[in-house]
């Protein structure tokens, strides 16, 4: 028995009722919505107004999806800026030279403006011939190469002569998690709910892959979903096929509210009274399970 559930405007989703994780993954979805986009890098995105700057500010957004939700967010904010908050138009209509200059000084982790200036450049070239980023995205072949082969378009120089180094897109093919990229396709098919766009039609929600973070990967271990001791792409196409027994149409529906356990609730890995007290997940968390009070030679951390 399969049972629809509507919200407040959107499709819940297809549950399996028999399944304890699918009631409990239902009810922090229906928790973790729009009202927490401000602990989110795309909560920044959702300040542009136009598509064309929504697809390409989720792009250099995801691209800086890189430690603390905080200071992603604020470089986020910042490249806007430079960007005069139109990143499309910006890029569309900026000489190489203009926008060389609007990036002096940016960096974010181990990545700097010449990295920076290769992933816009590429945009730049994209959004001219192509008009969107959308565009590019390989049809007619599995997910995985579409992935590896979307991801070849950003990882290259884009200037004669630059070596590269790091690229700031990641691919598959390497055994990347490609959360990154993974979560800017989220952001670009799924809709419905007040965080993700869904601007993309190339794209159905059923094709996606769970974006693989930290939060994600621990989460998932604690829920039984990957056995997996490495967060890499095996674990991140596991979690998404455990997902889908749940919803086959929707499964990466799950990825905002299961980060919020991380990023708001506090999720340590570990049972924490404190923490785990209050925790929507905790009747079905392995942590909690393998708890014993009772046990225990010392007060709960």
């Amino acid at each position: 028995m399969k049972d629809e559930v509507s919200g407040a405007g959107s499709r819940i989703g297809v549950m399996v009722d028999h399944s304890p994780l699918a009631g409990y993954l239902n009810s922090i979805a229906e928790t973790y919505r729009s009202g927490f986009l401000d602990s989110d890098p795309i909560g920044i995105v959702h300040g542009l107004r136009d598509g064309d700057d929504v697809e390409a500010g989720a792009f250099l957004a995801s691209a800086l999806a890189l430690g603390r939700v905080a200071t992603i967010r604020e470089k986020t904010a910042d490249l806007f800026l430079r960007f005069e908050n139109r990143p499309a138009g910006f890029l569309r209509r900026s000489s190489r030279g203009t926008i060389e200059k609007s990036l002096r000084g940016f960096r974010h982790r181990f990545f700097g403006e010449d990295e920076f200036l290769d992933l816009v450049l590429h945009m730049k070239r994209i959004l001219l011939k192509k008009g969107s980023l959308e565009a590019v995205w390989p049809g007619q072949v599995g997910f995985d190469e579409a992935l590896d082969r979307f991801a070849t378009e950003f990882s290259s120089p884009a200037r004669p002569g630059r070596v590269s180094t790091i690229p700031l897109v990641s691919s598959p093919a390497a055994g990347s998690t490609c959360k990154r990229l993974l979560m800017f396709l989220r952001w670009m098919v799924r809709t419905g709910d007040g965080v993700d766009f869904g601007l993309w039609k190339t794209l159905s929600p059923s094709e996606l892959v769970i974006p693989m973070d930290t939060h994600i990967f621990r989460i998932s271990r604690l829920l039984g979903l990957t056995t997996r001791k490495t967060p890499n792409w095996k674990a991140a196409v596991e979690v998404t096929a455990r997902l889908k027994e749940i919803d086959p149409d929707d499964p990466v529906r799950f990825d905002f509210a299961l980060a919020r356990i991380g990023i708001v609730q506090g999720c340590r890995a570990k049972y924490v009274a404190r923490i785990c007290g209050s925790c929507p997940l905790l009747p079905v968390c392995d942590a909690a399970r393998h708890h014993k009070p009772q046990d225990a030679g010392s007060p709960l951390v």
